[in-house]
């Protein structure tokens, strides 16, 4: 370590040394740069004028453009009609050369997309415009329309190459505000544009700016630096040869340590002392490489390990609560009707039983046992319906409705007309009305259970969750499809179970009648023949459902 000192020392004090030259030439340096300083304002404060000169051509430019707007739009307030203002935007085309198109917007989902001033947009052939737009205000204060007047911006680009150029290869370019262009081997200069997005930049190469200064010091260069500036050269090449791998290494090392071990150390082929431990840095880096990828790829199979973990865990709990909670909802359903036609069936082997002894009539009347007999078939109607749903829901019927034939010719009002006469049947306090705009006899080729089922079911919640009075069953049709509408007048359902309507055992309220396959059945049965169910949510008086199938 003591010998790399002396000799870094040692170089170091060469460099020194070779770098105190004598005052005569030290002061014909700050000379020089003095010169070249004098240079440089002088040739950046004429860029500056070029430019300055150029941005005034386009700020007049663009102010003839909203000076033609501005002019006219007080008409176009005064005349706020669809002709007078296509009338007006001709004028203003025909009476000013530089706008190209001029258009006034009124639509507001438009009016919102326009930014007011200047802006640039592309056109649908390609060419880039540059816009002026106003607000036009005909009542007042409210906005009822936005004018618009456009300027190629090729006609820009022809103004910007006519200017003057302060040096042969300097080049004008239009930027955003916000944007700026980065180089390292020329000079830029901007110009902002007044009310608008843009800014005018001038770049020159730094060769241009060095051309001046290099001609006037030409002599004195060769006569008096030429020499100076050659020991300056290798004492340079001699002090950055030594102090370079240093500088790397310790670069390098200061990544290390604050965890940045992508970028791999080179080595050295220097056999002194600065090599030996460059090429010790690399091992080093290579093992703490090795190690650190190796917990990252173990920290990462940990992580996904815990992550699937979770989730299995996760599923499997929600697969065992949606289990217990159909389990039981299933066995309540069914428990239900099932104790009613037990009851019932009670009382009639009781009034049996009674009459069979006394010898003599039913301790039933008629209407009694026309109410238990009602009774007893609606709750065993319903819990056919139960188990038909879970039939349908099966694997089994799942499957069956997959390969179902759709090439049955159905009567569009007369399947309605059954599925009305269905309902009613179920519930005869139910007032159902209908309405078809589509002709008698017209039919739709599809499959005639489904649809049935479809409809019987929209139907059957609209008679049962409503007030039974105001169910309505609108048949319609589009260009491709048959539509049916069912909609009623009731509490309807909350915005925030919408999402929960159509999916399997999702109920509404767990207290509440039925399975939660109703919904998702006949939305299930309305895909398989080709079409869709969905839930209207602009309708707020209760419940309206869209059933559409293809023709």
């Amino acid at each position: 370590m003591n010998s790399l000192r002396r000799q870094l020392a040692a170089k170091l004090s060469i460099g020194i040394t070779l770098l105190t030259t004598p005052i005569f030439v030290v002061a014909l340096g700050i000379l020089f740069l003095y010169s070249h300083h004098l240079l440089y304002q002088d040739t950046a404060t004429h860029a500056n004028n070029i430019l300055q000169t150029t941005s005034q051509h386009l700020r007049s430019e663009l102010g003839l453009v909203e000076n033609a707007v501005n002019s006219n739009a007080w008409l176009m307030e005064e005349n706020f009609r669809p002709d007078s203002l296509q009338s007006i935007c001709h004028r203003l085309l025909r009476l000013n050369r530089t706008p190209v198109t001029c258009q006034v917007v009124t639509d507001s989902v438009e009016m919102s997309n326009i930014k007011l001033g200047f802006s640039v947009d592309t056109t649908a052939n390609g060419d880039t415009l540059f816009y002026y737009s106003r607000a036009l205000r005909p009542d007042g204060d409210a906005v009822k329309g936005i004018v618009t007047a456009g300027l190629p911006i090729k006609r820009l680009k022809t103004i910007i190459k006519q200017a003057e150029q302060p040096f042969p290869v300097c080049e004008f370019l239009l930027l955003e505000n916000d944007q700026t262009f980065d180089t390292e081997d020329a000079h830029v200069f901007y110009d902002e544009l007044p009310d608008t997005d843009w800014t005018l930049a001038l770049i020159c190469p730094d060769s241009e700016f060095e051309k001046s200064y290099r001609q006037l010091a030409h002599i004195a260069y060769f006569l008096f630096i030429g020499g100076l500036l050659l020991i300056l050269i290798i004492c340079y090449l001699l002090t950055r040869h030594t102090i370079k791998p240093l500088h790397k290494l310790l670069t390098h090392t200061k990544n290390i340590v604050s965890g940045q071990y992508a970028e791999v150390i080179p080595r050295s082929n220097r056999k002194d002392a600065i090599g030996r431990l460059q090429n010790s840095v690399v091992v080093m880096q290579q093992s703490l490489l090795e190690h650190v990828d190796s917990i990252r790829k173990t920290g990462e199979e940990t992580k996904k390990h815990n992550e699937e973990l979770a989730r299995a865990q996760m599923l499997a709990e929600e697969g065992v609560q949606k289990k217990a909670i159909f389990i039981q909802n299933v066995s309540h359903q069914m428990r239900t009707p099932l104790n009613i036609i037990m009851g019932f069936a009670d009382v009639l082997g009781e009034s049996l039983a009674a009459q069979q002894d006394s010898a003599s009539q039913s301790l039933l009347q008629d209407a009694e046992l026309a109410d238990i007999t009602e009774t007893m078939t609606h709750n065993a109607i319903h819990l056919r319906r139960m188990v038909q749903m879970l039939y349908d829901s099966s694997e089994y019927g799942t499957s069956q409705e997959l390969f179902s034939g759709k090439s049955e010719y159905v009567t569009i009002n007369n399947i309605a007309q059954e599925c009305i006469e269905y309902t009613r049947e179920r519930f005869p306090k139910t007032t159902i009305n209908f309405e078809s705009n589509i002709p008698p006899r017209a039919v739709v080729k599809t499959n005639h259970l489904y649809l049935m089922r479809t409809l019987r079911e929209l139907l059957f919640n609209a008679a049962k969750y409503s007030d039974g009075q105001h169910i309505m069953l609108r048949i319609s049709e589009t260009i491709s499809t048959i539509r049916f509408t069912v909609e009623d007048v009731g509490p309807g359902i909350p915005s925030d179970t919408l999402g929960m309507i159509f999916k399997p055992f999702g109920k509404v309220d767990d207290l509440s009648e039925g399975l939660g396959l109703g919904l998702p059945l006949a939305k299930r049965h309305a895909l398989s023949l080709g079409g869709d169910l969905t839930y209207d949510v602009d309708y707020h008086d209760g419940c309206r459902f869209i059933l559409e199938v293809p023709k």
